[in-house]
């Protein structure tokens, strides 16, 4: 960068006294970094002496055996690992210590844990993106089931094989490689790529994840791709939001009977209807500016199951017509957040003499400057309210808790 030699700063290596001092305050961080057992002092010592003076290194093997503080056996377990890791000279004091650390993790952690490597070097990773391909997987479940998926993974950089799980594809690869990958269960696509053969992946019939968010296709090719994706009938996270070519999406696609999470980006409106027994949908404008593509919100069809509906970041002062008791009469939660709207119908509606009530059991308003309703009327016209969280929502009168913000039924 052309900054003279004799303003570089190189960092030297910590001493043995330096060492010692970080090794404790993460090591004993529950006694306040002081050591008062010999044994576990005496073993520490030359774990430290191996880190060689690396922060990473200290700190992270440190962080390790503090969850071992009281059993001395692991301690010595823990030295004799990272003695046979760097002896062999294969690996470096860091290394050793991240790979013990990972040995050391719960059965779950690992498995997320993994899922990690498919992205490429320096790749900056969406939260939202990897929490729902953890679902989509099965990694995540209600408490009251187990995760049963075997998991087959490659250590290190990632090298496709005929016994690979799961992949991060990108513009350097061909899709002809992936006629060999029978058993893979998750493909992100990492960026376009030229050339999309759908007959390439026709092995791929057991995937479980498929994420197309960075991958943008050109219209030709959109037609064989969702008839390739409508044969994928173990598929649970499907994600299209790259795929800017689909004007409209097939009846077909309610053959993905497993699908638990689905995301699109501007498609046509009428998939959510055939999606029956869709429980939660969550519909995000935030980044959407333009009017008219706001207003396609007015032609959605809720699929007639949905329990939980989340908007957030609408421009519009107005709630899509369909958000009524009548199209919505199974839904037991809204939340609306970071929104415009000034208005939101809470009285019953007649629709052909029929009187339709609301049957949420809670909702949840959040940063909604604008909306003009009374506590008093809401509660009145949603009976079977049980909890209720209102934050910075300046224009809501007779809430019973303002300092609070939250309430829930039977409290004074």
């Amino acid at each position: 960068m052309g900054v003279e030699k004799s303003r570089i700063h190189r960092p030297s290596f910590l001493d043995d006294d330096e060492s010692w001092s970080l090794f404790c305050k993460y090591a004993f961080y529950a006694s306040k970094g002081i050591c008062d057992d010999q044994q576990f002092e005496n073993v520490g010592r030359d774990i430290v002496q191996k880190c060689g003076g690396l922060p990473l290194a200290i700190k992270t093997i440190a962080a390790l055996l503090s969850q071992k503080r009281h059993f001395l056996v692991e301690w010595k377990n823990i030295y004799r690992g990272f003695h046979e890791l760097t002896a062999r000279g294969q690996v470096s004091s860091v290394i050793a210590c991240l790979q013990l650390s990972y040995n050391a993790l719960p059965v779950h952690l690992k498995q997320l844990f993994l899922c990690f490597s498919i992205y490429p070097e320096d790749f900056e990773i969406p939260a939202e993106q990897l929490v729902l391909w953890w679902i989509g997987e099965g990694f995540i479940r209600g408490k009251d089931s187990k995760t049963a998926i075997e998991l087959g993974f490659e250590e290190g950089r990632q090298k496709l094989t005929s016994e690979s799980r799961r992949l991060g594809f990108t513009s350097e690869k061909s899709t002809k490689s992936l006629k060999n990958c029978p058993k893979l269960r998750a493909l992100l696509m990492m960026s376009s790529i030229q050339g999309l053969c759908c007959d390439d992946m026709e092995s791929l019939s057991f995937l479980r994840v498929l994420d197309l968010s960075y991958f943008e296709l050109a219209t030709t090719a959109v037609q064989d791709l969702l008839k390739w994706i409508v044969s994928l009938k173990h598929l649970a996270y499907l994600n299209l939001s790259g795929v800017r070519g689909i004007g409209e999406l097939p009846s077909s696609i309610k053959k993905l009977r497993n699908l638990q999470v689905f995301v699109l980006y501007e498609n046509e409106t009428e998939v959510l209807s055939k999606l029956k027994k869709l429980k939660v949908l969550e519909l995000n404008a935030q980044y959407c500016k333009d009017h008219n593509t706001l207003m396609m919100l007015d032609d959605l069809h809720p699929p007639p199951s949905l329990q939980k509906l989340y908007i957030g970041g609408s421009h519009c002062e107005t709630l899509p017509a369909w958000i009524n008791p009548e199209k919505l009469s199974n839904l037991q939660y809204i939340s609306i957040q970071d929104s415009d709207i000034n208005f939101f119908e809470t009285s019953p509606q007649s629709v052909n003499g029929r009187l339709f009530t609301w049957n949420v059991e809670g909702l949840c308003f959040k940063n909604l400057q604008r909306l003009k309703l009374d506590w008093k009327n809401l509660e009145e016209d949603m009976p079977l309210l049980r909890n209720a969280e209102v934050r910075n929502c300046f224009n809501f009168r007779n809430f019973p808790h303002p300092n609070k913000f939250v309430w829930r039924k039977g409290e004074e």
